[in-house]
């Protein structure tokens, strides 16, 4: 026992790399008393027994392609893996050292033959399923070895393995695991799931109240998913946004109206289709039965999106943004849909009336409306209402619905790809029936509007705005296929342009009909670069736009009026006046293909009428020039094409004033011929 005593390597080694060799009993300490050496001895002995009956021996050779040996520089390294964090340790034993910070790992140099030997830890007993010696936040299972050959200071790939106790593990033939970890399950608890699903003590999906900042309302307790809805926002931390998706289910029933809070977003899988029937209602993922409003957004930086709500015939209304004497704002509807209802149902509706309402930038966006026979949209008392890329399609044939209403104390309504099909009563209306101000700034672009053989007006500017500046404006916009009544009527207000390459074409009436009273005259019309083509389809005894009753001063211009190239339609004249203006303009406009001309216009009083540039080939002759005042031309007038001057008959170098209008004289034989003639 006086010699160096060779003992094993093992991972409770954890010293530097040069260490990590045969220790040398002896030759790595002071010489000491032969009474401390056999202590010591003996000690090393019994830790040398203890780790011969648990643990897993290392061996195997490392070699290069050319089947040398490869020595120098050579070592295999076995990561531990699956701790997650926690302190490895070896329970009763020794707690396991960091090899660098939090990494832990253990070399075996390859000798001068480029073998390799030693002992590991094991990470499962001897059948590979059971504890190994290695525990890690509280589990025998968790680790597991990486196994990595380096040479020259580089690795080559990992290989996943388990150490078993007692076995030896050759680094030529190890096994690489193939399933993942079982991880015990933690203390106290007493059911667990598995990843891989071996142990699952239940069936069917597993459903938290909460996961990732989403709240499902399924687990939150109430009579039918509004209740449970109203019971998951009640749960929303003040201040912040709160998001409550529904799972994917089968329709759900509902009489508790959804309440929203402020920064609630309602979610649903996207689903809905556009439908005037009521085929699609079983596809609809909510189904209100009571007769209030399903859902009321009445606070601030609401979202719903991609859910379908189906309405019974008796319900007040679909989504109601606003609310008497409250505040709502930044509130969104976004790729959902609401369909169904009665005549007296208003699907989405934005209205914040009372001293103290008030209702800011409200959005609909990207949803559709479906199968309904009372208000698609509606908005009064609020401000800046965004209507952008709705469809719209009321129930078929119906002759009661309504899509648009702006409606008192309206301001800056925003419409943008608006598409409205099926219209009933009417398509667009903007009025003043509830007190307040009257309804302003309308800004419209691509709004379409398409009746049926029930429609009435296609777009309708009520009495009710006299002669209110109401300052609505419509560009590229559709009033179209209205059989009983005219594609556009106004009625009143004042300040309404339409124009922008705008269609108004085969309705049953007029394609404009403008008969406003005198109480209630109108100013500041403006229809231009639009075209009013194939109206009157009903009877011959309509034109393309009709003035009744007493309207102020209106300009129409650069517009297409003609029944070609539309099929069936039957208008008289481009322009019917039966009632005066008060100053009209009606210039440079295809008048063309009219069953009987260009314009009538025999009650204009003439000082009040423009009428110049416009054009009617098909009638062989051009429409008459008129101007209301003093006509000065600097040269001389001519007629002819421009080859003959317009003189009238006196004695030769005189001058004769017509009004105010000074033509040359020239003798033509007789003075007593006093007729214009040219030459």
């Amino acid at each position: 026992m006086n010699g160096p005593l060779d003992l094993p390597v093992d991972v409770r080694n954890q010293g530097d790399k040069a260490d990590s060799g045969p220790f040398v009993l002896g030759a790595n300490e002071p010489a000491r008393p032969r009474e401390g050496r056999v202590k010591r001895l003996g000690l090393l002995l019994g830790l040398v027994c203890v780790n011969a009956l648990a643990a897993t021996t290392v061996t195997g050779k490392i070699q290069n392609l050319g089947t040398g040996n490869v020595t120098h520089g050579a070592f295999v390294r076995f990561w531990l893996r699956g701790c997650g964090g926690n302190q490895p340790r070896v329970n009763g034993t020794s707690v396991i050292s960091p090899t660098q910070g939090g990494v832990f790992f253990f070399d075996f140099p390859a000798d001068a033959s480029g073998n390799i030997s030693g002992t590991l830890y094991s990470t499962r007993d001897a059948t590979g399923n059971g504890n190994g010696e290695i525990e890690c936040g509280g589990s025998l299972t968790a680790v597991w070895y990486a196994m990595q050959v380096f040479y020259a200071g580089k690795g080559g790939p990992e290989v996943q393995i388990h150490a078993k106790i007692g076995a030896t593990l050759n680094i030529s033939n190890v096994a690489p695991i193939t399933t993942n970890p079982v991880v015990a399950a933690p203390a106290g608890d007493g059911t667990y799931s598995r990843l891989d699903t071996g142990n699952t003590p239940f069936t069917g999906n597993v459903q938290a109240p909460g996961l990732n900042s989403v709240i499902n309302p399924f687990l939150y307790a109430g009579s039918d998913i509004g209740a449970q809805v109203n019971a998951a926002a009640a749960s929303c931390v003040a201040g912040q946004q709160c998001h409550i998706v529904i799972p994917v289910n089968s329709q759900l029933s509902f009489s508790t109206s959804i309440v929203f809070v402020a920064n609630e977003t309602l979610e649903c899988t996207r689903q809905g289709i556009i439908d005037n029937t009521a085929g699609s209602d079983a596809t609809a993922i909510l189904k209100y039965t009571g007769t209030g409003t399903a859902i009321t957004m009445g606070s601030i930086s609401g979202r719903f999106i991609g859910c379908d709500l189906l309405l019974p015939s008796g319900s007040a209304g679909g989504i109601r943004v606003g609310g008497t004497s409250v505040t709502a704002y930044s509130n969104h509807v976004e790729d959902a849909s609401i369909r169904g209802g009665g005549t007296g149902t208003v699907l989405y509706h934005v209205s914040c009336p009372g001293v103290s309402g008030f209702c800011e930038d409200n959005h609909i966006i990207h949803t559709r409306l479906s199968d309904f026979i009372g208000v698609g949209i509606a908005t009064d008392f609020s401000n800046d209402t965004y209507i952008i890329g709705v469809t719209e399609y009321a129930k078929a044939s119906n002759a009661t619905s309504t899509h648009v209403i702006v409606d008192s104390s309206s301001g800056g309504v925003i419409i943008d790809n608006l598409i409205g099909g099926s219209v009933g009563a009417h398509g667009f209306v903007e009025r003043r029936t509830l007190g307040g101000n009257f309804p302003s700034f309308i800004f419209a672009n691509d709004m379409e509007m398409d009746g049926t053989s029930n429609s009435s007006e296609c777009w309708l500017f009520d009495a009710t705005l006299a002669s209110a500046n109401v300052d609505a404006t419509f560009v590229d916009s559709w009033a179209a296929g209205c059989t009983t009544g005219p594609g556009i009527h106004i009625s009143g207000g004042s300040g309404i342009h339409i124009g922008g390459g705008s269609r108004i074409r085969s309705n049953g009436k007029d394609g404009i009909l403008i008969d406003v009273t005198s109480n209630n005259a109108e100013y500041g019309t403006i229809i231009a670069d639009s075209y009013i083509q194939g109206n009157s389809q009903s009877a011959a005894t309509f034109n393309g736009i009709s003035i009744t009753g007493h309207p102020g001063n209106i300009v129409i211009a650069n517009n297409h009026i003609n029944n070609f190239p539309e099929v069936g339609g039957q208008q008289q004249y481009a322009l019917g006046v039966t009632g005066d203006v008060e100053g009209i303009v009606f210039s440079n406009n295809d008048c063309s293909h009219n069953a009987v001309g260009c314009f009538n216009v025999p009650s204009v009083v003439g000082r009040k009428m423009t009428l110049s540039g416009n054009v009617s080939p098909d009638l062989g002759t051009a429409p008459f020039t008129q101007f209301p005042g003093d006509m000065v031309s600097v040269g001389n007038i001519v007629a002819g094409g421009g080859s003959n001057t317009l003189f009238r008959c006196v004695t030769a170098g005189a001058t004769l004033p017509i009004g105010s209008l000074t033509i040359n004289a020239s003798a033509c034989g007789s003075t007593a011929d006093t007729g214009l003639r040219v030459k």
